[in-house]
Parts: C-alpha cells; structure tokens; sequence
C-alpha cells in the first residue's frame, strides 16, 4: 500500500462504487474458471462512493445441487420451457 499510497495507513476510496462479492466457509464446488467455485455462503458488500451502502449473505447450502453445480442443467431446462411456450404460441425459437 506504502507503494500506491505513501506514508498513509488508511486511504478513503471515494472513487469506488460497486459491489465486492466475499465467499467464505467449506467450498461446495471447486470451478477452475476465475471466481467461479462454489462455497458455503458469499457474503455481498455495496459501496456507493467508497461508503458502505449496502450487505448481504447468501447461503448456498440451501440452492446447491451437487449433481449441476453451476446451474447449467436449470438453466437449460428453463430456456426449453420458454420456447416450448413460444411454439405453442405460434412464435419463432429463440437462439
């Protein structure tokens, strides 16, 4: 920090607005993609202006289903609803 910030201990960051996503406890899942892997909970936290604005936790325990970890088997399913839907409807399939 003494790098970018020289001689100071704290630094009040008034240029960041965005959301910082904390995952902690026993990995669920491990994804070899980024920040892809799946834990216990992830913990959100919600700066507007470098001030705290907003937090919350999500408790994957209750959503994770170790047969579709990443979701992509609901997910497809979801999507084949819709256009199923979408024929029935007389409308084109959507890519």
């Amino acid at each position: 920090m003494d790098i970018l910030f020289p001689n100071q201990k704290n630094v009040f960051a008034e240029w960041f607005s965005e959301e910082i996503k904390i995952p902690h406890g026993k990995m669920l899942h491990y994804e070899h993609m980024g920040y892809m892997s799946i834990f216990e909970k992830d913990l959100f936290l919600e700066f507007k202006k470098g001030v705290l604005f907003n937090k919350r936790e999500v408790d994957n325990t209750k959503t994770f289903d170790p047969d579709d970890p990443m979701g992509w088997l609901k997910l497809a399913k979801h999507l084949y609803k819709i256009n199923l839907k979408n024929l029935k409807k007389g409308k084109p399939l959507k890519p």
